[in-house]
């Protein structure tokens, strides 16, 4: 088996390169990703514990036009 041209060898080190700068853009966007869906979740959880153990009072209905007559 005989080696590459230099050509080549730097055609591939480029090509090499342009796939890892590629893999790299896609794991930061899949962390950044996972990190708001773990914060909503958080957010959500904490937001419902909050609610159920601070009620609001129930408002009033509001009166119906038919019950006005």
């Amino acid at each position: 088996m005989q080696p590459a041209p230099p050509a080549q060898h730097r055609r591939l080190a480029r090509l090499n390169a342009f796939i890892e700068r590629q893999d790299r853009i896609v794991y930061i966007l899949l962390i950044v990703t996972a990190a708001i869906g773990l914060s909503w979740v958080i957010w959500r959880h904490q937001y419902l514990i909050y609610r159920d153990q601070h009620p609001t009072s129930v408002a009033k209905p509001v009166p119906s036009p038919q019950a006005a007559r």
